[in-house]
């Protein structure tokens, strides 16, 4: 059985992540996975780290213990799930477990954050919802205007939370590949190029005009349809968001996320 390597996709919601899995699933030696329950199934275990059997352990004993059960666990489910050499698992959270992934692999995990101006990001999903209400999906009776869905998933779910955890990765130096989408689409060669350098990987020649998912998910599992839809072929993409939202929401975005757009070169 071959040593099982792992890298991580913990992107920015509506930035190209699934478009990032896709083209590195084209590799013979690496599995892409969907939108992955693999953290869920880490942090579930580590909810139990506190329970009287695990304390009763010494604390070098039952900290070690707990990493290699991790550790391990994620070797078999990448191998049950059909990995090649490598694993690239996706998940919004691994960035805010990176440490976690530290003490769990023994080094720092290879990480890739893709990112996108964030007045795009809620025009994508604005423009989703807008979609899925043409093709009969039942309208939220308490989130009504365009202005009220983009405060909340800019606050909340699913954009918020996302946000603080870059926020806090920059904070905390971690060694995580931050990869703008708009960058991966105007110049895909040079990012995947950049991208084989991080990740230890041998150069490969990616079809980016024969794209194609390896693996579909239940998309109502996760409110709208078409959510990790990827379109066959990469082209540059057109800013949409004022056409979309209108100026007065686009300059809220980036007026209130300014230290984001910023890090990321984003201009007004």
């Amino acid at each position: 059985m071959h040593v099982m390597q792992f890298i991580f996709n913990s992107s920015i919601p509506r930035s190209g992540s699934e478009l990032l899995q896709c083209l590195i699933s084209q590799r013979k030696d690496v599995q892409a996975s969907s939108t992955s329950p693999l953290l869920e199934y880490v942090y579930a275990a580590s909810k139990n780290l506190a329970c009287e059997e695990a304390m009763s352990l010494p604390e070098d004993v039952r900290r070690k213990s707990f990493y290699g059960f991790c550790r391990e666990g994620m070797k078999g489910y990448a191998q049950e799930s059909g990995a090649k050499k490598i694993w690239c698992d996706k998940s919004r959270g691994w960035i805010y477990y990176y440490p976690l992934l530290q003490k769990v692999l023994g080094h720092n995990p290879k990480m890739i954050c893709m990112v996108r101006d964030l007045r795009e990001v809620a025009a994508s999903m604005e423009g989703l919802h807008r979609k899925n209400i043409e093709e009969g999906l039942i309208p939220d009776n308490n989130i009504i205007t365009t202005e009220e869905r983009v405060r909340q998933w800019i606050g909340g779910e699913p954009i918020g939370r996302a946000l603080r955890r870059v926020k806090n990765a920059l904070e905390s130096h971690y060694e995580v590949l931050f990869v703008r989408y708009e960058d991966l689409c105007t110049d895909p060669a040079g990012i995947m190029a950049k991208i084989e350098t991080y990740c230890d990987l041998s150069h490969f020649k990616y079809d980016f005009d024969k794209i194609k998912k390896s693996v579909n998910e239940n998309e109502k599992a996760f409110g709208y349809n078409g959510v990790h839809q990827v379109a066959q072929k990469i082209r540059p993409i057109t800013p949409k968001s004022v056409e979309i939202l209108g100026p007065q929401i686009t300059t809220e975005i980036y007026q209130s996320n300014l230290w984001y757009q910023t890090a990321f070169k984003y201009g007004a």
